[in-house]
């Protein structure tokens, strides 16, 4: 791509390194669907598209990540934030479709490709199944959020909303919805004046010492030979994990006083020791990366930061004692999560493979999914402040009998575990 020239009346700033290595990656293909992130809510009730559309406006608003486009500059990438806050919401006719098409067609949504110099960085869709019962979709690439930027989002937006439906001033929207003093931009220039700092030097040697021995490369068992470059599809499994069997592992959690989190990674470990019967283990896990600053907690943009996590079986533990260093592991990592792991790798700078990711050929992402649903029709009785106030509360139905486990793995015509 070439580089391209900026009006002097647009503002531009510098990526994160997160952000420098998804760029890298878009320019190698621009097409990819890789790193497309989204969430759905239900909304039931009667939904006033015009002032959703204007709420969505004053989310854009607030966060100008949502608003920015990126580009070359001078051989560098530049992210250039626009002024402009209008979002196009498309309105979709579901109300004949089963729930399994209803899926498809949210999937198919989801897997369109973003044009990172053009924008938008972020879909808004609607899928109305009834006229008050509506299904809505909100897609972006990773580069301008993630997980907790899509909590942050939604709530946001009830709030934002009702203020336009009861028609508040700015100044009793601004008691609801107190602005951040930091924009992503801000994050980005404490992340490049820490890592210049002793600070950022302490992380990376405490990183360099966990990973300084010879590193080790996952080898799990495959029925045919690996390809000589990583392929870019993706193939998905999902196994369900009956209520009993949770049930169960929520208890051995509370008894040995750990989070569930580490009750599985510990477990996932164990699968990929019998599976490649090595002694020596690397895995990835992401973190949020928002606990060094407080006001990380309000920033929309991509801050979470994959880790890596190292397990040793070779003095054949039991599960309750390597349990317990797993346990201390991902204590150790979170105390030291602020360092990006891409500049991790270049500067340990191990042994390159096209056929593998450096440093981590696996990775464990724990994720509590939520569903959103919002009674529109219980929204639009609400006009006094101090009930405005509960609804930036957004509550959540999450499915707590639910448990399952999600396998994504790099598909290959020659390749298959």
């Amino acid at each position: 791509m070439q580089n391209q020239s900026l009006d002097k009346a647009q503002h531009f700033s510098l990526l994160s390194r997160g952000q420098q290595a998804l760029w890298f990656i878009y320019q190698k293909d621009p097409e990819s669907i890789a790193y497309n992130i989204f969430i759905t809510t239900r909304l039931v009730g009667e939904l006033n598209l015009e002032t959703w559309q204007k709420a969505w406006q004053k989310i854009v608003r607030r966060h100008s990540i949502l608003r920015t486009t990126y580009r070359t500059l001078d051989g560098k990438p530049v992210a250039v934030v626009s002024s402009d806050c209008n979002v196009k919401i498309e309105v979709t006719d579901a109300s004949r479709w089963k729930s399994d098409e209803l899926k498809a067609k949210i999937m198919a949504a989801v897997e369109r490709p973003f044009n990172l110099e053009t924008g938008p960085v972020m879909r808004l869709e609607l899928f109305a199944r009834q006229p008050q019962d509506f299904v809505q979709l909100i897609t972006m690439h990773h580069i301008a959020g993630d997980g907790w930027s899509f909590d942050l989002l939604l709530k946001e937006l009830p709030v934002l909303y009702m203020a336009s439906v009861e028609n508040l001033p700015e100044a009793k929207i601004a008691n609801l919805l107190a602005d951040s003093p930091w924009q992503y931009a801000d994050y980005v220039s404490w992340q490049s004046e820490m890592l210049l700092s002793g600070r950022g030097e302490q992380l990376f040697r405490y990183w360099q010492k966990q990973l300084t021995d010879c590193l080790p490369i996952l080898n799990l068992p495959t029925d045919k030979p690996r390809p000589r470059d990583l392929s870019s599809r993706n193939e998905f499994h999902i196994v369900e994990i009956d209520q009993r069997l949770r049930e169960k592992l929520l208890q051995l959690a509370a008894n040995l006083g750990v989070s569930l989190y580490r009750i599985m990674l510990a477990a996932f470990f164990v699968l990929l020791h019998r599976l490649s019967s090595q002694e020596d283990i690397l895995l990835g896990s992401a973190m949020a990366a928002r606990w060094s600053v407080e006001n990380f907690k309000s920033i929309v943009g991509y801050l979470n930061n994959e880790v890596v996590l190292r397990a040793i079986f070779a003095d054949n533990p039991t599960f309750v004692e390597f349990l317990a260093r797993i346990h201390h592991t991902v204590t150790e990592a979170q105390a030291h999560q602020d360092y990006p792991f891409d500049l991790l790798v270049k500067r340990l700078n191990p042994h390159r493979d096209a056929s593998r990711h450096p440093l981590i050929q696996v990775d464990f992402t724990w994720r509590k999914h939520r569903w959103y649903e919002r009674e529109l029709g219980e929204l639009r009785e609400l006009g006094e402040l101090r009930e405005l106030r509960e609804l930036g509360k957004l509550r959540e139905k999450v499915q707590h009998q639910g448990m399952a486990a999600l396998c994504q793995t790099r598909s290959n015509e020659s390749e298959s575990i």
